[in-house]
């Protein structure tokens, strides 16, 4: 009897065991097919951007943004199968906002991929968090030489260290002696280690001053004892360099350095406002920036002109071009079934020295420190409301 029980028990296990199984692989399936489904529906694919939208730098990303806003919907205009979003957050150049930011993005939005940051103290904070978890940053004007360290994980298309070989070159070859005032920020003192290693003659003045700072007659003062041939200054903000500025012009120093003898390191501004405020100080001094009259400047205009139709130009147009670029390469590479961080870094890895990127403005090649190397830089004079390349 009890052999009898034991069989029936045995034989009904089996039949509640089969069951579970069938009815576990059917779960399966189901769930499988479910998940493709998914993946075949889900045809929205999210580029997370960070700006400073809210600080002294909005008027820089206000442009990038909305650069990136135009490739995008042109991209979503195409007959495409993806459609792609721009993900904004307001990092307001601030390295603890720089942190919050990504750590939301990596715990939050699982978004594959990333464009940021303006402001290189921002890019440097979130480097370590990004690489640990193997997460592509392209930061198209995070330009501190400093950056250049941090391998693996962080592109960028502007270099300061490039600009100021440029720099250095036009100062060894026109100055022996010159004073050097450095806005103590962390971009314009890497500036100043930068420019101070490839500077070959001496310094006769080297000062520092804070952002907010009006009173500059200590600063003005020293520079009318010596016989320094050039002032160099290394800024960051707009308000510091004309507030230097206008203590130089009280003291009449200006003058005395014949204004094309004052070397400054904030791009001039295209803004039509502040050009005509910035010419009563600024006419006739000089600055490094990326070369206008190269190849690329007639697409870049025809590019400015397209972008005007749609958004107003905040502060300097010459950024656009890289950020086009950087949106373009990650827009192509999505067409390219690039759908992660790491597909999107082998990406950029394949672009060599052998084997350069045409492209929309400039070729270029990403090398060992993943810089992209091909933009050319030159040594302007601002004449009135414009800018005139020096030979030298």
């Amino acid at each position: 009897m009890n052999k009898i029980i034991y069989i029936f028990v045995l034989i009904f296990s089996l039949f509640l065991l089969t069951s579970c199984l069938e009815n576990k692989t059917e779960n399966n399936i189901a769930a499988q097919i479910l998940n493709s489904e998914e993946v075949e529906e889900n045809k929205l694919i999210k580029i997370w951007v960070l700006a400073p939208l809210s600080w002294w730098a909005s008027s820089y990303w206000k442009d990038a943004v909305n650069a990136y806003r135009k490739s995008v919907d042109d991209y979503n205009k195409k007959e495409n199968n993806i459609k792609v979003e721009l993900v904004i957050e307001d990092s307001k150049c601030s390295w603890k906002d720089s942190i919050t930011a990504i750590q939301k993005l990596l715990n939050i939005d699982k978004v594959a991929f990333v464009l940021g940051w303006i402001c290189s103290s921002e890019t440097i904070a979130a480097w370590k968090i990004a690489e640990s978890k193997k997460i592509v940053m392209i930061s198209p004007t995070s330009s501190s030489p400093e950056i250049s360290e941090m391998w693996g994980y962080i592109y960028r298309y502007w270099n300061d260290a490039h600009a100021w070989t440029t720099l250095s070159q036009y100062l060894n070859t026109k100055y022996e002696k010159i004073n050097l005032i450095v806005e103590n920020t962390d971009y314009a003192k890497a500036l100043s280690n930068k420019l101070k290693e490839l500077y070959k003659w001496e310094i006769i003045l080297d000062i520092s001053f804070d952002s907010h700072e009006k009173d500059f007659w200590i600063i003005s003062n020293n520079i009318e004892k010596n016989n320094a041939e050039a002032i160099v200054l290394l800024n960051q903000t707009e308000w510091s360099v004309l507030s230097i500025i206008k203590s130089l012009k009280d003291k009449w120093l200006i003058e005395k350095y014949k204004k094309e003898n004052i070397i400054w390191a904030y791009f001039f501004s295209t803004d039509p406002v502040k050009q005509w405020l910035w010419t009563d100080y600024m006419n006739w001094f000089v600055q490094v920036n990326i070369d206008n009259e190269s190849s690329v400047a007639q697409k870049w205009l025809d590019f400015v002109e397209e972008f005007k139709k749609e958004y107003e130009v905040n502060f300097d147009a010459s950024f656009l071009y890289l950020e086009k670029e950087a949106i373009d390469f990650v827009l192509e590479s999505i067409d390219n079934w690039v759908r992660d961080s790491e597909w999107l870094k082998n990406t950029l890895d394949s672009v060599t020295q052998d084997n350069p990127r045409q492209g929309y403005f400039w070729e270029y090649y990403i090398d060992e420190k993943w810089d992209a190397i091909g933009l050319q830089y030159s040594i302007e004079k601002i004449v009135a409301w414009w800018v005139k390349k020096l030979e030298y």
